[in-house]
């Protein structure tokens, strides 16, 4: 199953969510490349109840952990690369379907391990006081506009 994909450098994300076994610890595991030290790995993300916990593993170990650990025990494994995203489903039967979708835009992989934060204002970037001050009441009103709309 994974072994299509192992070989592939286009991987952007491996997602698997939805445990059949409801008293597995980890409900969703993300998987994205990254690069270490000049070497290719997979950064695990296990998500467990409201903490998240990270390993490290090799691109060359990928395709036998999945099979071990992944494979058969979630509902639902997405598998996002570049130009396509493959998603295997798992019913309640036991049966799997394959689904295939080609995206529109071709995307590049990011190996970088400490990622950038998205802020609203950037980091490092110098604002006059007056456009901060514009800003904070704009945002203001439309927060008090959505709080009123909802309540009625």
């Amino acid at each position: 199953m994974f072994e299509e994909f192992t070989d592939n450098n286009e991987i952007l994300k491996i997602t698997a969510s939805n445990p059949l076994d409801k008293s597995r610890r980890d409900f969703r595991v993300v998987l994205r490349p990254v690069e270490i030290r000049n070497e290719r790995y997979f950064q695990a993300e296990f998500y467990r109840g409201t903490q998240v916990f990270h390993e490290n593993i090799k691109q060359d170990e990928l395709a036998c952990r999945m099979m071990n650990n992944v494979v058969g025990a979630y509902k639902q494994i997405c598998i996002s690369m570049s130009d396509k995203v493959v998603t295997y489903m798992t019913s309640s039967k036991g049966k799997v379907t394959r689904l295939e979708k080609k995206t529109s835009r071709r995307e590049t992989v990011v190996y970088e391990n400490n990622r950038r934060k998205k802020y609203i204002l950037n980091e490092g970037t110098t604002f006059r006081q007056c456009e901060i001050s514009a800003y904070l009441r704009m945002t203001a009103r439309w927060l008090s506009e959505c709080t009123t709309n909802s309540n009625r």
